[in-house]
Parts: C-alpha cells; structure tokens; sequence
C-alpha cells in the first residue's frame, strides 16, 4: 500500500527564487511538534459493535531542502503520529512514521533526473478486506484488524521537457512490503509514465499510467471461489490510470483546488479470486489568507469484483463503495504556533451487510513550527 499514501503536511517553507540563493548551497531545515485530541466514533470499524472513544495524539515532523541555484537538489522529509483512545477494550494505541528523501539534478536543460526512497510504518486498525481483497467473502471472519507493517520502496526516475510547458517522466518504482498476519509481505516492481501540462500561476494538468507486478512469499494463487492452489505463488497485475488537475484561481494564490479521477484493473493468477475493477474521484478545494487556511475534501472510491461473491449462500458478485468528506481549519497564533482542527467522516456501502460501517473523527491540536 503503503509508500504511495504517504504526505508531507504541517511545515511549509517559505519559497526562494535562485537569484535570492547565495553560493554556496544553502541547507534550509524546519521542524515541527504537535499535540491534541480528539473523539472517534467507531474506533474499530465495526459494522455492528461500534465502539467510541476519545483520544489524545502526539506528532512530529522534520524536513531539510538543499537549495542552490546550480548542482543536485535534494530534501528529506520524516514524520511520526501516536494516538493512545481513552476507553476502549481492549486498550489501543496506533501508530504512523513516515520518511522521504530525493536526489535531483538537471543533466541537460531539459532532462532531470531522480532517486528517491521512501519509508512507511503503521500499527493501527484498518479495513483488510480493502488491503488485501483476497480476504473477503469467505474467506474472513472480520472485515477491520490491526494492521503492523513496513513499506520501504526505491524510485529512480527521469523527466524530459517536450516544450516549455509540457514535461514527459517516466518512473521505475521498486517495494517491499512487510506485514503481520494476516496479510502476506511481497515485492512490487512498475513503471509509471506521466505527461504533465502546467500553465499559469503554478497550475498543472497530468494524467500518468502506471503498470505493476505484485510477488507474494507465502500466500498461494486461488480458484475462482477462493479455494488455494497447492504448491502455487500468488501473483498480481495491477494497472493504475489517474487525471489530475491543480488550478490556482487567483494572482495571489488564496483559491486552489484539486480534482483526481482514476481508474484500476487487477489481475491475479489462478482462477482469478480477487480481481476487481475501481474507479475513483476526488476534489479538494483550498482557500489561504493571511492566518487562516480552510480545505474540504471529497472522495469516492467504487469497486466491481470479478468472480468473488458475497457468500457461499449469497452468489452476487461482491460490490463495495467507499467515500470520505473531510474538513480542515488551520489558524496562525503566532509566527511560531498554530491551531489545527479537523472532522473526517468515512462511509463503506456494500452488498455485503459484514463490510458496511461508518466512521466519523473530530480532532483539535497545537502545532508548533520552528
């Protein structure tokens, strides 16, 4: 999963043109430290047992720019979030880190080239029949389980500028994936191809094709009802298509919105258990003033299952919808602190009554930068 959800949020650094950087190049770190708390309403995401707590977290985030006018560019970014939920049984604390790093340099004037690693832990409840649909159906006695596991993923890429506003990159990304149990580790291997467009006040339209193999170590390939396959491998092909577009509306930047439309194919081995189409869309918009910054956030995610059906009693092929609304406000007190509060509300339809639930998250912290 996991490398591509990582982000970067909380520090934002204030841009330099290359005539403001003095030679040498100029090492620009930042940090930030947070705190605050919150309440969940379905801290597991039960479909029937619904469990609410409240809960207190921690985070900090660093990132370091080498910024210079000529030679390699690079930055690194980490983070790490712990939240400890007040009164639920049993006890449950989760945690995420993150950690990313780029090296860039321009070989030509209009050739740049990359390398770029990327590092993900987490140790919280997620929906595993989402991660790992071969766990579905059948085949799984809960549709939500702690999750603990490592990401660690190598990409080397080059770009190339067709015209001054049109730039074509290619993208060879290499993963390991670590798992508990349930879920199996496995190796990834793609290529992603992107064509970017970008036009008038830092705003770009791409659209990117990203094929995929999937290895798995210990998991076996499937029958078309599930059934595993002695002395088999399972293995996945998996294609990914995504539109994007980044619009900033106004000379000085205090509109910005984000629209995503992508669609999914997977293919497995054997008879084919846990193929799946999706087709997902997403738009945030984003509005920034002096001390103040307020984003709402839309997305929707349908999947259609080739073969696998709702039960050994129930033969429709499975169906699932998930969306999420979310809602963020950020206010400046000082230069230095900020006050971030948030709500999330997270919905899962399906076909199948064992996969349905809600969630809805209200979240409050102080952050400090420095």
């Amino acid at each position: 999963m996991a490398a591509t959800l990582i982000g970067f949020t909380g520090i934002e650094l204030r841009a330099q043109s290359p005539e403001e950087i003095s030679f040498p190049a100029v090492w620009q770190p930042a940090f930030a430290l947070r705190s605050g708390g919150g309440y969940k309403d379905n801290v597991f995401l039960s479909s029937a047992q619904r469990e609410a707590s409240a809960f207190i977290s921690a985070g900090a985030d660093v990132m370091v720019l080498r910024l210079a006018p000529t030679g390699p560019q690079f930055n690194f970014a980490a983070g790490g979030d712990w939240s400890h939920f007040l009164s639920t049984t049993p006890a449950h604390d989760e945690y995420t880190a993150f950690a990313q790093s780029q090296l860039e340099h321009d070989f030509q004037e209009t050739v740049t080239g990359w390398l770029a690693a990327d590092y993900f832990y987490q140790d919280q409840v997620l929906d595993v029949t989402l991660l790992d649909p071969s766990l579905s159906g059948t085949n799984v006695t809960v549709v939500a389980s702690p999750v603990r596991g490592h990401a660690m993923t190598l990409r080397p890429g080059v770009s190339v500028d067709v015209s001054s506003q049109t730039a074509l990159s290619l993208e060879a990304p290499v993963a390991r994936q670590y798992y508990d149990l349930p879920l199996d580790d496995y190796w990834r291997a793609g290529l992603k191809l992107t064509l970017g467009y970008s036009y008038g006040r830092q705003s770009q339209l791409s659209l990117s094709y990203e094929p995929s193999w999937r290895f798995y170590d210990n998991d076996p390939a499937l029958t078309a009802t599930g059934a595993p396959i002695p002395g088999s491998h399972r293995e996945r092909f998996q294609q990914d298509v995504l539109l994007s577009w980044r619009h900033q509306w106004d000379e000085a930047k205090h509109w910005r919105t984000l629209a995503k439309l992508g669609g999914r194919l997977t293919d497995e081995n054997g008879g084919g258990y846990a193929d799946y189409g999706q087709l997902s869309a997403s738009g945030e918009i984003r509005y920034r003033a002096r001390r103040w910054e307020v984003s709402a956030e839309g997305r929707v995610r349908a999947y259609q299952y080739d073969s696998q059906t709702v039960s050994a009693t129930d033969l429709s092929k499975r169906r699932r919808t998930d969306w999420t609304a979310a809602a963020r406000f950020e206010r400046e007190l000082t230069k230095w602190l900020k006050l971030i509060a948030s709500y999330e509300h997270e919905e899962t339809l399906s076909n199948d009554a064992t996969e349905t639930y809600t969630v809805n998250t209200v979240s409050g912290s102080l952050q400090w930068e420095f």
